[in-house]
């Protein structure tokens, strides 16, 4: 879930996305599963108790689906207080997808960006151009205004660069930013041995990038990590 968020329903379209990132705590057969009929979709939004809470749409990818911004209104429609979408952003490049999700009733957009560069972040999720596809759409929410976090799940390849996420970050007007540590499910088993870093190594990068956040006033936050994360890593802000 998004930082910050408490008592917040998780609506899932299925688990189909246009990317295939190393960490990707499902496998590349559930990513290949049939999605959900919208029809199922908007029913659970019905049978749901979403009055006065946060509805976070995740997929998956859940832009890929032209479904979502009918689902951000139903959300809205059954009293919804305010209503998330998680995505990878490479979909949001696109101006007129932004402005009809904003309008649907979309309240903040979490775009997960793994790397300050397009090298290391394309790298992690094995999908060439998604490092610029993203930054169009962090450019594009924006320039609609819209509130932005990102997500960025860390990783040995990316851990160090960690301060310089969070300053490209600020430069995107986003808000917040929240480092995730891996799970080791699905796709990310295979790649376990080039994944995860040592806690106490990402520990001085983690106070860095807190700093940074403070000085460019960009909420910085860890979670997911594990028992054993010194204190400034196991630390949500």
């Amino acid at each position: 879930m998004p930082q910050g968020i408490k008592d917040a329903v998780l609506v899932r379209s299925g688990l189909g996305c246009n990317s295939a990132c190393r960490f990707c705590e499902h496998g590349s057969l559930e990513r290949d599963e049939l999605e959900r009929a919208a029809a199922d979709v908007l029913g659970e939004i019905d049978g749901m108790d979403g009055s006065g809470k946060t509805i976070v749409f995740s997929g998956g990818e859940i832009t890929l689906r032209r479904d979502l911004s009918d689902w951000i209104e139903r959300a809205r429609e059954r009293g919804a207080a305010r209503v998330v979408v998680q995505t990878n952003g490479r979909m949001l490049a696109y101006p007129k997808l932004v402005r009809r999700l904003k309008r649907a009733g979309c309240d903040v957009f979490a775009v997960a960006l793994h790397g300050h560069r397009a090298d290391l972040h394309d790298w992690l999720t094995r999908s060439e151009g998604s490092f610029e596809q993203a930054l169009k759409g962090l450019e594009n929410l924006r320039g609609a205004q819209a509130v932005t976090i990102v997500n960025s799940v860390i990783t040995r390849s990316n851990y160090r660069h960690m301060p310089e996420l969070v300053q490209l970050a600020s430069r995107y007007g986003v808000a917040a930013v929240r480092f995730i540590w891996p799970r080791r499910e699905g796709e990310a088993i295979a790649e376990w041995p080039m994944l995860e870093p040592d806690p106490s190594m990402v520990a001085r990068y983690a106070r860095l990038a807190s700093g940074v956040g403070e000085k460019l006033r960009v909420r910085v936050s860890f979670d997911g990590t594990r028992e054993d994360s010194p204190a400034e890593v196991k630390h949500v802000g």
